[in-house]
C-alpha cells in the first residue's frame, strides 16, 4: 500500500530584492546587539573597557552597583539604591544584557543556531 503526501510547493522566483533600508536595520541590530553583549562580557570578566579586572563579577564584583548607586537625589533613588549590589538584581541585568546581546547581535551574526538558543524560544 503506497502512501501519498501532499505538500504545497513554493515555487522560490528570482532573488527577492534587498531595499538599502533593509542593510541599514540589519547593521543597527547587530550594532545594538554587539554593545549589549559586549557590556555583559566586560562587566563579567573586566577586560577594563569599563569594568576593571578588579570589579568583574566572577572576581566578586556587582554589576549593578555603580549603574544603581548613582540614583540616589533621583524620585525613585532610594528604591535603586536599594537594590544595588543584590544577587538576584545582578542575575537578572546580566542576564538582560545576554538575552538582548544574543538576540541581537548574535542571532544576526549566526549565533542563533546555539544550543541555548534554539532551546530557547524568547532568544530566537
Amino acid at each position: 500500500m503506497a502512501t501519498t503526501s501532499s505538500r504545497p510547493v513554493v515555487e522560490i522566483g528570482a532573488a527577492q530584492a534587498r531595499r538599502p533600508v533593509d542593510y541599514v536595520w540589519a547593521v543597527a541590530r547587530i550594532s545594538i546587539g554587539w554593545i549589549f553583549l559586549w557590556a555583559f562580557l566586560d562587566k563579567t570578566f573586566g577586560w577594563g573597557f569599563a569594568t576593571p579586572a578588579a570589579k568583574a563579577w566572577i572576581n566578586g564584583g556587582s554589576p549593578t552597583t555603580g549603574f544603581l548607586k548613582g540614583t540616589g537625589e533621583h524620585a525613585l533613588g532610594g528604591f535603586f539604591g536599594s537594590l544595588a549590589g543584590q544577587a538576584w538584581v545582578d542575575w537578572l541585568f546580566m542576564a538582560g544584557l545576554l538575552g538582548i546581546g544574543l538576540t541581537g547581535a548574535g542571532a544576526t551574526l549566526g549565533l542563533g543556531n546555539l544550543p541555548v538558543v534554539q532551546r530557547t524560544p524568547w532568544l530566537k
